[in-house]
């Protein structure tokens, strides 16, 4: 009986130990499925544990009655209530809900299927915790063996990195998976900043196994562990992760000075384990410094390390006012967890282009999610958890790597997030160790517990199903299907946002497709409204809304909401435009004041005939940018204001990164003003400044061209690098042919026109002035292949019909020869 107990218990470690390896395979154990998997691993393996335990006691510490806490607390979220009560202790939620047409009992959960999600990750988690911590409890050994659980796990997912970075894959794991975008470095993981956490979590507790080791074969292992594991974390070019393993290497050390309570517990303690940790930090630093100095990309991201500009941070400080604001407005139960995703947008303060599906803070989550009760208690007993950590550090190196590994996790996750990944899994893992004071539970619990948790798992699994994603794919899908009555849709879409009530996507799916409909504004207009409670920083929803009033008549509320849209980033004019295409007032209404959206209208009104109007626009801006005034440099100069122009290229020169191209437009102004001296020194001022401005030097040709002085043309033109884009080198050649045709020098025209040609061969333009020299040469061959593309352009009529008289001269020439030659009278 002994023996089948020791089995079983051997073989829940195993299932525990296969769980901690393969989810960070398993793509970061980040999509649903894989999640449900892994929890069922975890009940497993706490079922063998339980049945292992027949006449013993389980042992864990304190943290296992929290984390069950926590996912009781989760549960209860789920838990359908009468809408009266709900509204008592969550009023917010309550207005959600009943917002969304949801009469009957309702749960406090905003998003019940992700808050399902969370529940049965949740309770797998717990399970391979436990099992763990009992293991680690009873035996030492079981300690070390999870030690080398998480840090082989993140070898492996290094040596698949590195591996992908040698033969330059940026996209596809093993042809197996396609990654969305491509990644600087590629493995399981997809996203780069929960890799190098992961990483620097595996590759800081493998340099404390590597110093405490006593034989070289182990020490240089798992040195080489830690070298693979900086080497990839460094690679991702995630400044969070870069920070963090600083942080990790410099506390390591710094514990390790706990050798006198190392020795009072029988631990070796030598030079070389000092020796270990300085050489694998020389050699990671050396490591280091090759990538960023072959790599600049990674050298800009590292020198951005300890620049912190506010502006490149606004999407985490925007993900982080969204997780406070909500969990002031749900002080007492959250959000629900996991609901961040569905609810974000309600609490965005600013127009965002992204979905914020995570807090980018992982206290913050946890606050707004689970309530600042519950989320406080969970905050405060990771610390606590931590600090155990750290007080075993003082015994070990091993204890040492696995507390800074966990600290540098930690630490990044106040700007990142990823503990509800591959890599939350391991940091629980490092926190399963013998506690001094446990928890002891009987046999008939446990198992009660171990025949419930994969019911649990199970009923919560099939809650979640399926996850958000495929859900709002699906119902864009099914709003988009013309075929389907909007009756059917509409049904549809009320369905799913009862069960989200804070989701704005059903409500903006069918205010879409309602406002698509016949007759469908005053359908649209009650989905319009939710729209805009819902996501009130959506300028789309702005824009349905007027374009919905459009409809309805209502000229003065269209054109208000048209201007909201355009200031939240959603472009209007072209809408504007269509309903009211001669209405300069209507205009002039609908777009507001701020650079950006004035800069976006100003496109389409001059493109509608009205220049003069988008002049308007444009100089109603109070603190012009350089878009704006080099906008308006080019309106003013198509109006053939060419003194504004000049001094708007004036106003350009103190605000470019580049003064040459503001003398550059200065000079153009100049020319236009019939002052080629003063244009020739501004451009050759510019060139003072940049010798190689290929603004001011193409601007100086087209101005030796214009005052005939062609061989100074194309001098100006050899000027040009070699090494210029491909649109510098085309102008280049252009310009060249110019000069050269206009200096009669037609053969060397047309050899920089077949040059052109040949690099660009759709370009009209190009193959009609190239026609031109041909006929121009006589060689009327080439001239009509070379015209045979042309064919349906109009503006190539000239040059047909000029081939076509060439042609019938030449032929009435041959003719005359001919009847010359017949009659002996050729001369």
């Amino acid at each position: 009986m002994e023996a089948q107990q020791k089995n079983l218990g051997t073989a829940a470690e195993a299932v525990a130990a296969a769980v901690l390896v393969g989810a960070p395979l398993a793509l970061g154990a980040v999509h649903l499925s894989v999640s449900l998997v892994v929890a069922a691993f975890g009940c497993l393996s706490f079922l063998l544990l339980a049945l292992s335990l027949r006449g013993r006691r389980l042992h864990v510490g304190w943290l296992a009655p929290l984390l069950l806490l926590v996912n009781v607390v989760a549960a209860l979220q789920l838990l359908p209530l009468p809408p009266g009560l709900v509204g008592l202790l969550a009023p917010e939620t309550a207005a959600l809900y009943q917002a969304a047409g949801v009469k009957g009992w309702h749960p406090l959960s905003l998003d019940a299927a992700a808050t399902a999600a969370e529940v049965a990750k949740g309770i797998g988690w717990l399970c391979l915790f436990v099992v763990l911590q009992h293991r680690a409890g009873e035996s030492k050994r079981a300690r070390k063996r999870i030690f080398a659980y998480v840090a082989g796990a993140a070898a492996l997912v290094a040596l698949v990195g590195l591996g992908n970075w040698v033969v330059g894959e940026k996209q596809s794991l093993l042809g197996l998976y396609e990654f969305s975008g491509t990644k600087p470095f590629l493995s399981t993981f997809g996203n780069t900043n929960n890799l190098s956490g992961f990483l620097n979590l595996g590759g800081l507790l493998a340099l404390g196994l590597a110093a405490q080791a006593d034989r070289i074969q182990w020490r240089v292992a798992w040195g080489a562990v830690f070298l693979a594991c900086v080497g990839g974390s460094i690679l991702t070019a995630s400044r969070g992760g870069a920070m963090a393993l600083l942080a990790g290497l410099l506390l390591l050390p710094i514990l390790g000075w706990g050798s006198r309570a190392r020795k009072s517990e029988g631990s070796a303690e030598s030079w070389r384990s000092w020796a270990t940790i300085g050489g694998a930090t020389a050699v990671a630093s050396a490591i280091a410094w090759w990538l960023y100095s072959e790599f600049p990309r990674l050298l800009r991201e590292v020198a951005s390390l300890l620049d912190f500009n506010v502006a490149d941070e606004q999407g985490k400080l925007e993900a982080y006012k969204i997780a406070w604001d909500a969990a002031l407005a749900h002080p007492f139960f959250g959000i629900g967890r996991g609901a961040f995703h569905s609810v974000q947008a309600l609490y965005l303060s600013q127009p965002w282009r992204v979905t914020f599906t995570h807090a980018e803070n992982e206290p913050l989550q946890a606050l707004a999610e689970l309530g600042l009760p519950v989320g406080a208690l969970l905050v405060l007993g990771f610390a606590a958890a931590w600090l155990g950590l750290v007080r075993r550090g003082r015994l070990s190196w091993a204890e040492a790597g696995a507390a800074a590994g966990a600290f540098a996790l930690l630490l990044q996750n106040l700007v990142d997030f990823s503990l509800q990944s591959a890599a939350g899994l391991a940091l629980l893992a490092l926190f399963a160790h013998h506690v001094r004071r446990e928890v002891r539970v009987r046999f008939a619990p446990v198992l009660a517990c171990a025949v419930a948790a994969p019911l649990l798992v199970g009923l919560a699994g099939a809650r979640a199903w399926p996850e958000i994603d495929r859900v709002g794919e699906t119902l864009v899908a099914f709003g988009a299907d013309q075929a389907i009555p909007f009756d059917h849709v509409e049904a549809e879409l009320r369905a799913a946002w009862a069960e989200r009530p804070a989701w704005y996507l059903p409500a903006e799916i069918a205010a879409a497709r309602a406002a698509a409909e016949e007759d469908g504004a005053k359908r649209a207009l009650p989905w319009v409204n939710q729209l805009l409670r819902l996501n009130p920083q959506a300028g789309s929803g702005h824009l349905l809304a007027g374009e919905t009033l459009a409809r309805l008549g209502a000229k003065g509320q269209a054109l208000a909401e048209f201007r909201t849209a355009a200031s939240l980033g959603r472009p209007s004019i072209e809408r504007v435009l269509a309903w009211w295409p001669a209405d300069a007032e209507a205009v002039r209404a609908a777009v507001p004041a701020a650079s950006q959206a004035a800069l976006v209208a100003a496109g389409p009104v001059e493109k509608s005939g009205q220049r003069a109007l988008a002049i308007e626009l444009l100089e109603r801006i109070e603190e012009p940018d350089l878009r704006v005034l080099g906008r308006l440099f080019w309106l003013r100069r198509a109006e053939g204001d060419h003194e504004a122009a000049l001094a708007l290229a004036e106003r350009l020169r103190p605000l470019e990164e580049q003064p040459a191209r503001a003398l550059a437009l200065q000079a153009l102004a100049l020319r236009a003003l019939q002052r080629p001296d003063d244009a020739r020194a501004r451009y050759e001022e510019a060139l003072d400044l940049d010798r190689r401005s290929t603004e001011a030097l193409f601007g100086l040709a087209e101005l030796e061209i214009e005052q005939k002085r062609y061989a100074e043309a194309i001098e100006t033109l050899e000027r040009i690098p070699v090494a210029a884009h491909a649109g510098a080198q085309n102008t280049r050649h252009w310009l060249r042919s110019r000069a050269f045709r206009a200096d009669k020098s037609l053969l060397k025209a047309r050899d920089e026109l077949r040059l052109l040609v040949g690099r660009v061969p759709d370009n009209q333009w190009y193959r009609l002035t190239l026609v031109d020299v041909l006929l121009d040469l006589g060689q009327l061959d080439e001239a009509a292949t070379t015209l045979e593309p042309l064919a349906d352009w109009d503006r190539a009529d000239g040059a047909r019909k000029r081939l076509a008289q060439l042609v019938d001269s030449k032929r009435q020439r041959e003719m005359e020869l001919l009847e010359q030659r017949l009659l002996g009278t050729t001369p």
